[in-house]
């Protein structure tokens, strides 16, 4: 079980009280850590976690750097005022995750998850408009069997896919999705079959259902060593606004039965594993609609995972670098989603409280990464690059005293110039010193310049001119 708060703005008595409430409820938790059953061929497994956050700023007022030339990039009260909207980090937000998972004969697998959510302290115990109770399952097989004299793997998954990611992330990456992935692989040979649920809706990528199809090869000399490379073929859909309809009048398109523009991408994607924590990658795509032009129907990303870990230093960098042509993106994006059940007026205090639309965006989120498609396909009509830069440190100080450094950065290159620059950089970064107690639970201090953004259709973050300050109160257990 995950269990995470979120507090800002909160009078520190209050706050000193919390803590020795959350230490004894941290210990009652360690009863119950991993719970397993075990009956024949079938096993029970139940972890927990607890996290108290506190953010030391109440920043509603908070001013933020933000990209105009994206519609409606930052703040949907008011796109001009450039400040941090309400949010639930600022009313004490909680959250649970309780994760279970049953298996069968080691082979069958059923995770039933319950996410729970108050989401702040400000709307009262049983304000049911900030409460939310989520279900995420995910079933999953893996068998065994004889071909030709040789084995052919077979692995099945169905249901609920967290941080997803679609071969090296060009285009599906940093996501929550709902559908089902088939891997078959015999010798050196695979087969991947990934089918994802409507992304219409929860998020603006008005992308309905996808189909993607790959095979391809690992020569792994080694278990994590070696190259991997594919080929594959993806299905994808969406629906046309009245602007689009015109653009595309010229030319015959595919539409599926319910009338949609359907179209498909060829593409070839792979990797070259130095190590367990090392190696590089690419993928590269193609739209085959409504015409083939390299420059502005392609997609392209490379980038490496790079690890250095020694006994007291933890060094982890993820440069990257993405390209879409505007013909790839072209359709892919609906402003119309909310993750509030109210749009308010800037000069009204209306939407104090609602941060949650007919669309979640979940407080667990909050802790993704920001680089996402839905980024690039904000910028629509322009063919638009990306250079990002993920990277970590973990030092250890003293004992059990350590220093985290944690940044990303995003800087966007555009076709076309606004306000006389054709770049812009979003940067995220926080550092905090967490302190160990015997390792029962960890104390952490430290600043963050990240905040919620709920007011863009996509979930994304607010970048602050100033960092906030946070402490947190943290029991992990694995």
């Amino acid at each position: 079980m995950d269990i995470v708060f979120f507090i800002q703005n909160i009078n520190m008595n209050f706050c000193k009280r919390f803590i020795l409430l959350l230490v004894g409820f941290t210990g009652i938790l360690n009863g119950f850590t991993q719970v397993k059953s075990d009956s024949s061929n079938i096993k029970f497994t139940l972890k927990n976690e607890a996290q108290f956050n506190y953010q030391l700023n109440h920043g509603t007022c908070g001013s933020i750097r933000m990209d105009h030339v994206s519609d409606y990039w930052g703040n949907r009260v008011s796109p001009r005022t450039e400040v941090v909207s309400d949010n639930p980090l600022f009313h004490g937000a909680f959250y649970a995750l309780i994760k279970s998972k049953t298996s069968y004969k080691n082979k069958y697998d059923l995770e039933l998850d319950i996410l729970l959510e108050h989401r702040g302290m400000s709307y009262g115990v049983y304000d049911m408009e900030n409460v939310v109770i989520l279900p995420i399952y995910n079933f999953s097989f893996n068998e065994k069997l004889k071909l030709l004299n040789s084995e052919l793997k077979v692995s099945f998954q169905l249901g609920n896919f967290l941080n997803n990611k679609v071969h090296q992330g060009l285009k599906i990456y940093n996501l929550d999705t709902q559908g089902s992935d088939l891997i078959l692989s015999w010798k050196k040979l695979f087969l991947k079959y990934h089918q994802i649920g409507d992304l219409s809706r929860y998020i603006g990528l008005n992308l309905e259902e996808t189909y993607d199809l790959s095979v391809g090869f690992s020569a792994n000399k080694e278990p994590n060593k070696g190259l991997t490379i594919g080929l594959n073929l993806s299905k994808n859909n969406f629906v046309l606004t009245f602007k689009d309809t015109l653009i595309f009048e010229p030319y015959e398109i595919n539409k599926n039965v319910f009338g949609n523009p359907t179209y498909l991408n060829y593409g070839i994607w792979g990797d070259y594993k130095f190590s367990d924590n090392n190696n590089l990658y690419f993928q590269y795509e193609i739209k085959g609609a409504p015409y083939i032009n390299v420059q502005e129907n392609s997609a392209l990303l490379v980038g490496g995972e790079f690890n250095v870990n020694l006994s007291k230093f933890l060094l982890s960098i993820n440069p990257e670098f993405r390209y879409y042509g505007w013909m790839y993106n072209f359709g892919h994006r609906n402003d119309s989603i909310s993750y509030r059940n109210n749009l308010y007026n800037v000069n009204s205090n209306a939407h104090m409280g609602y941060t949650v639309g007919r669309y979640l965006y979940p407080l667990m989120n909050y802790n993704n990464k920001f680089s996402q498609w839905a980024v690039y396909t904000d910028y629509q009509y322009q063919n638009i690059a990306g250079i990002e830069l993920r990277a970590q440190i973990i030092r250890q100080l003293y004992k059990e005293l350590d220093i985290q450094i944690e940044a990303e950065s995003c800087t966007l290159i555009k076709e076309y110039e606004f306000e006389d620059k054709k770049t812009f950089t979003y940067l995220f970064y926080s550092a905090q010193l967490t302190y160990d107690f015997d390792g029962f639970f960890n104390l952490g201090i430290g600043f963050s310049n990240k905040a919620m953004n709920l007011d863009k259709h996509y979930q994304a973050f607010y970048m602050r001119k100033k960092p906030i300050a946070h402490f947190f109160l943290r029991k992990n257990i694995l």
